[in-house]
């Protein structure tokens, strides 16, 4: 009897025990296999945001999110006194979601918000108002494509972003330091629907490239100013002006082709641009700005489209390898060292309307051996060319640039200009600019239907035969003429 009541007793003790691990699980399960929603519900505090009385509200909970729900436009707490009404939670706010149907995000609204690392915009909304997510430590971005303005400093200084994608083709306009100093962000995609890019906007990134401006109209000065790593960036044909500084310190850029469509390039717009090698300007240009292009060092030649009015002071200061230059038809003056320093350039072209070289235009050009100064220079100033002892001034006689070159003791040589008349035939050269005491070098050769060309004479009928090797001795203008033998 007492082995049998023992052995019950044994049972129900293990029946408990099982009972007891089996309460402990479910207690476990409760406690540690529930989502993290469920597990971290609690509210810490709730309230209004919305644009005069708009239906949009906020929750923090107590896991470090905070939640924008609602219709329509959060406020702006740009100019509120005690700032947002979640300011009190700055340094428990982790994470933000703006959920779909909210239209807005406010000025100022995560302004400083340090321990905010994580940000998800719903898919209605259009704006993100100016300083939205300032100095924050976000690291990735998805912008949704309702989005179309984004707001002056909405991420400057988020220092930790990495990189930004924007869906869709909707945005429009990129605030001024819209993305400034974000030093770590290397990608962003700039949709083809974008038409202006602010002041500063993209200052001091990253950004390594490729990047494509395909509709943008306008770039705001220091837009991209000190992206030292950016290699690569492309513009589209509706963009109009590029701003003062706007890539400036760009070390890392190779390549520029400037549309037909642009007519303004601001002072130092590209400033400092070591590694830019290549520079095509389009047709349309009127205005280089001062320092355009100073200290590209590594630029060996640039052509200026006969559309440039007005180049400004240092255009291309320091621009140690460029070897060729021409000056465009249009242009009146060479500004004030234009090419200062730039110690490869053997080849100037100086464009028929230019009438002023300003002081130290060509100071330093230590391989420029001669420039041709036209009839239509009526003013140079105090060092304009180079002082090394094998520069030569090509001038025409009786002409301004004649007498500096007298009064300076700066060695010259007489040009002239030899008109081709083809006589009733046609030649694809109408004139050069040739050396008085030597010799005329290459000349063009006429065609006539119908007649074997004979050679260059001084005079229709008559006259002495001129060939390449004949030396010049007319300082003034003169006129050559083919002279035609008909074919049997």
């Amino acid at each position: 009897m007492n082995n049998t009541m023992n052995i019950h007793e044994q049972k129900g003790m293990k029946c408990k025990g099982l009972l007891l691990v089996l309460l402990t699980a479910f207690i476990a399960t409760v406690l540690f296999c529930t989502t993290p929603s469920q597990a971290h519900a609690a509210t810490v505090a709730s309230g209004d945001c919305g644009d005069q009385g708009g239906n949009v509200t906020w929750t923090l909970s107590d896991n470090g999110t905070l939640t924008i729900s609602g219709n329509g436009k959060m406020d702006d707490w740009n100019k509120s006194p005690t700032g947002s009404p979640w300011e009190e939670y700055d340094k428990k706010i982790k994470k933000v979601v703006v959920e779909d149907a909210v239209t807005y995000i406010g000025a100022d609204s995560f302004f400083w918000y340090e321990k905010l690392t994580s940000v998800k915009i719903g898919s209605s909304v259009e704006k993100i108002g100016n300083r939205a997510f300032c100095e924050t430590n976000i690291k990735t971005l998805a912008i949704p494509g309702s989005v179309r303005a984004i707001g002056k400093e909405a991420f400057e200084g988020c220092g930790k972003l990495t990189s930004v994608k924007i869906e869709g083709n909707s945005l429009i306009s990129i605030g001024n330091a819209a993305f400034g100093d974000c030093f770590k962000l290397s990608a962003i995609n700039i949709p083809d629907s974008v038409e202006s890019i602010g002041d500063y906007a993209f200052c001091c990134c990253g950004l390594t490239g490729p990047i494509a401006l395909v509709s943008v109209k306008t770039i705001g000065k220091e837009a991209f100013w000190s992206c030292i790593y950016l290699r690569s960036i492309s513009f589209g044909d509706s963009l109009v002006s590029i701003g003062d500084a706007a890539f400036y310190e760009c070390f890392s850029l190779k390549k520029i082709i400037i549309p037909n469509s642009v007519k303004k390039i601001g002072e130092n717009a590209f400033l400092y641009c070591y590694s830019l090698a290549s520079v095509k300007l389009g047709n349309s240009v009127k205005t280089l700005g001062g320092g355009a292009f100073f200290g590209c060092e590594n630029l060996k030649k640039i052509d200026i489209p006969n559309s440039v009015t007005k180049m400004g002071n240092g255009v291309f200061y320091g621009c140690k390898k460029l070897k060729k230059a021409s000056i465009s038809d249009s242009q009146k003056a060479v500004s004030f060292r234009s090419f200062y320093g730039c110690k490869s350039l053997t080849s100037v072209k100086l464009g028929k309307s230019v009438n002023k070289i300003e002081s130290e235009a060509f100071k330093g050009c230590d391989k420029l051996k001669t420039i041709t100064v036209g009839k239509s220079v009526k003013k140079i100033g105090k060092n304009a060319f180079p002082q090394h002892q094998g520069f030569k001034l090509k001038v025409y006689k009786g002409s301004y640039a004649l007498k500096y070159a007298k009064k300076n003791n700066i060695c010259y040589l007489l040009v002239a200009k030899v008109k081709f008349n083809a006589n009733k035939g046609k030649v694809s050269k109408k004139s050069k600019v040739v050396t008085v005491c030597k010799k005329y070098g290459s000349l063009p050769k006429p065609t006539r239907e119908g007649y074997t060309f004979k050679g260059w004479y001084t005079q229709k009928k008559g006259g002495d035969r001129i060939t390449s090797g004949t030396v010049v001795y007319k300082s003034k203008t003169h006129t050559l003429y083919a002279r035609w033998e008909k074919k049997r």
